[in-house]
């Protein structure tokens, strides 16, 4: 059997980068995100980032 494609729970999240390019945007730190979410949050976030796909996209799933 082929494998199947994987497709994003929400496909209308994928995210359209405009201007600089990072999956963590700027405003994370400059509207003060990152200190209210704290180092578990953050974590979360760099998580995320780091696992995303060229569209930006973080998917997880059991094969």
């Amino acid at each position: 059997m082929g494998k199947r494609p994987i497709i994003p729970p929400v496909p209308d999240f994928v995210r359209q980068p405009t201007g600089r390019f990072g999956w963590l945007e700027d405003r994370l730190l400059h509207d003060d995100w990152l200190a209210r979410l704290g180092p578990e949050g953050t974590s979360v976030l760099v998580l995320l980032a780091l696992a995303a796909d060229r569209h930006g996209a973080s998917f997880y799933g059991r094969e």
